[in-house]
């Protein structure tokens, strides 16, 4: 019998509102990455805190779709696999945390690479939301 991981990257962590992605780009601190820019936003709400993920791989970027695309799915493969510790942050401190992930190469990196930036990159804002967390 296999039983089902629950790993999987759920469609609700997506951020698809225009107003949400606007809010993010408004209010956002940025932080340069050797492959990417990488875009975040903690927002206090009053009910359970959530995680949500904006990943943006530019067409002038990649011009090819399928070039796009692999490079959108690596990326959210390394949130997916990472972000735990700072989904738990967010949940139990009653933090929205819009996260977002602009391509800025113009090509294709390996997936280790990718999920080296990514880590650094979550591990950076975990730390950030943790030390505010703890000194209001």
């Amino acid at each position: 019998m296999v039983t089902k991981n629950n790993f999987s990257f759920k469609r609700k962590s997506i951020l698809r509102l225009k107003s949400e992605i606007q809010e993010l780009f408004d209010n956002a601190e940025r932080v340069d990455y050797v492959d990417f820019k990488i875009l975040y936003y903690p927002k206090n709400v009053a009910s359970s805190g959530n995680f949500q993920v904006f990943i943006s791989v530019p067409k002038k970027r990649l011009n090819k779709a399928t070039d796009r695309n692999l490079v959108k799915r690596r990326i959210k493969e390394s949130i997916r696999l990472n972000s735990k510790d700072l989904k738990l942050l967010c949940i139990n401190n009653k933090i929205s945390l819009f996260y977002g992930v602009i391509w800025n190469r113009d090509y294709i990196c390996e997936y280790k690479i990718i999920e080296q930036n990514i880590v650094l990159s979550l591990q950076d804002i975990y730390n950030k939301i943790y030390e505010k967390t703890q000194n209001p």
